[in-house]
């Protein structure tokens, strides 16, 4: 079976990426693999590149992330938006913690 050219490529050092994504006055999210965190109000918390939900229940949710989990706590929370690269939990937030691997 044929790879992919990308997938021939050996991976650019972090620090290399670190020194291209200031060069060109990028958000850092956007090249390398670190989520962004949304928070409006006690209402919403987006969380953009994610891995996937590790768990739920009305008053706490924990997202998987690059190097740890977001943990969501409050009430009557609830999924809205599941996406590849966001997902939205609206409710009555009270606290978001990220939690380091």
């Amino acid at each position: 079976m044929a790879q992919s050219r990308r997938s021939r490529r050996p991976p650019l050092d972090r620090r290399l990426l670190g020194r291209l994504v200031d060069a060109l006055e990028l958000p850092s999210d956007l090249l390398i693999d670190v989520p962004r965190v949304t928070i409006i109000g006690a209402l919403q918390v987006t969380v953009e590149n994610h891995r996937g939900l590790a768990a739920y229940r009305p008053d706490e949710v924990s997202i998987a992330v690059a190097g740890g989990v977001v943990r969501i706590t409050g009430a009557e929370l609830e999924i809205g938006v599941v996406q590849a690269h966001e997902v939205t939990v609206t409710g009555r937030v009270a606290g978001v913690a990220f939690l380091a691997d």
